[in-house]
């Protein structure tokens, strides 16, 4: 209806009209209805879709991180396993490794089939396994660095027969066989053919080498610890005063000189310049000369 004085205008349609526009109109509504849930439903799968992807990436990242710290436990056990192999060297043992420790380095690569769950499971036991390990290693170290300081001792301990041959007189008092007086014998008499090698009884210095007048030719080394050896009645001498020498290496050889009855070598071993018997030192290994000498 127009405003006061205006002309009015009239609509007309039949009912078949109508119905259409009805019907139309009620079937865009619904389109457009349709249209905004399938919208709306897209962007929530597209954002599941990223999530997932997330997660996904995530858990590669997870199982990659794992896969490293398996592989650096391996190696660390592989270290392990030099580190045992040293230390037994070390203490003369041949057995063999720790079939635990070698089954261990035999694992093969973890799975990347592993779901969340499971992968913090293995995180927690690679962690835990990763510090039993470490105090390991550590373990390792300071018996290695034990087992060297046992070894230089022992190179510098006297513990080897000097010359092949058997004990004819002991440490302790005796009748001297050329003087015939009763006095201390401060070594061992070991016979044998004259020019057989004598040997250093420990890593040592070479402090004296020539004559004596009741030792004949005699060799003083000095070895750390507070140990001194004397190898006396030499018929020659192969090393001069201030060479170094090794635990077994030839130094002399045996003669009858000095106050002497026969080819022989007088052995003495002296701990912080007191006289021991020198029986002690005789076949000795590292464990029994921390027990009986050390």
């Amino acid at each position: 209806m127009p405003p006061s004085g205006g002309r009015s205008w009239c609509f007309r349609c039949s009912r078949a009209v109508l119905g259409v526009l009805i019907i139309g109109g009620f079937a865009m509504t619904c389109g457009l209805l349709l249209l905004i849930y399938t919208v709306g439903r897209v962007g929530i799968d597209v954002a599941n879709y990223r999530r997932l992807q997330q997660e996904s990436t995530q858990h590669q990242r997870q199982m990659e991180d794992l896969q490293n710290k398996f592989k650096d436990m391996k190696s660390d056990i592989e270290v392990l396993l030099e580190r045992e192999a040293e230390i037994r060297d070390l203490f003369g043992s041949r057995g063999r490794a720790s079939a635990a420790v070698k089954s261990t380095v035999a694992w093969g690569d973890l799975s990347a089939q592993l779901d969340a769950k499971e992968i913090a499971s293995w995180r927690v036991a690679v962690d835990g396994m990763g510090a039993v390990v470490g105090g390991l290693k550590q373990g390792f170290i300071r018996l290695s660095q034990l087992g060297q300081q046992y070894r230089v001792r022992y190179a510098f301990t006297p513990s080897i027969w000097p010359v092949f041959g058997n004990i004819l007189s002991d440490y302790g008092w005796r009748i001297h066989p050329v003087t015939g007086g009763a006095r201390l014998h401060k070594g061992i008499d070991i016979p044998s053919w004259t020019g057989a090698p004598i040997k250093s009884a420990a890593d040592g210095l070479i402090v004296y080498a020539g004559w004596s007048s009741g030792f004949g030719n005699v060799v003083v080394i000095e070895h750390n610890f507070g140990f001194r050896t004397i190898y006396a009645h030499a018929s020659r001498l192969l090393i001069a005063r201030g060479d170094f020498v090794r635990k077994g290496q030839v130094i002399a050889q045996v003669g009858s000189t000095g106050l002497s009855t026969g080819p022989h070598l007088h052995y003495e071993v002296r701990r912080w310049n007191k006289p021991t018997s020198p029986r002690r030192h005789l076949d000795l290994e590292m464990f029994t000369a921390s027990v009986q000498v050390w």
